[in-house]
């Protein structure tokens, strides 16, 4: 029997599956497996375990393989798991409000750059080629010899 909560977690993987045209029935396990790891970095109140499950039995319900003891989705949960552990033990790289100082400052100078710069000025266009770039023939064109002088291929035949 389904809960709400499971079909609720049904609805989310199935909608993920279809932005971007995966198919949920059946779940290929590294469907699944990459649908752990986009919750991993959601922060989701749920379990990624009580998401799995749901997947799981649903589609049991509809008479497809589970794929939650696969090799390749133990793994990406193992990973999962310990990424979140380990979450608060992780230093920021960046203070964020250096960060955003720095921001504004670059919006600052990018809106003055615009405002300084004359309205009827516009930079030339490049434009390609009507025709195909002019060449001499290949029989018409100069050899070289060892000795540094150039000349024909008829003379170097006489």
């Amino acid at each position: 029997m389904t809960t709400g909560k499971d079909t609720r977690l049904w609805r989310d993987f199935s909608g993920w599956c279809d932005g971007r045209r995966l198919r949920p029935l059946p779940a290929h396990p590294w469907t699944v497996a990459a649908y752990l790891r986009w919750r991993a970095t959601r922060r989701r109140k749920d379990p990624h375990e009580a998401a799995l499950e749901a997947i799981a039995r649903m589609l049991l319900l509809r008479g497809v393989p589970a794929p939650n003891r696969h090799p390749t989705v133990t793994r990406t949960l193992e990973v999962v798991e310990t990424l979140q552990r380990e979450r608060g033990q992780r230093a920021a790289l960046f203070d964020p409000a250096v960060a955003s100082e720095k921001a504004a400052t670059k919006a600052k100078a990018k809106a003055k750059k615009k405002s300084t710069a004359r309205k009827g000025a516009t930079k030339p266009r490049r434009s390609m080629r009507a025709g195909p770039r002019l060449v001499s023939p290949p029989s018409a064109r100069r050899t070289k010899k060892a000795g540094g002088a150039k000349t024909s291929k008829k003379a170097s035949k006489k």
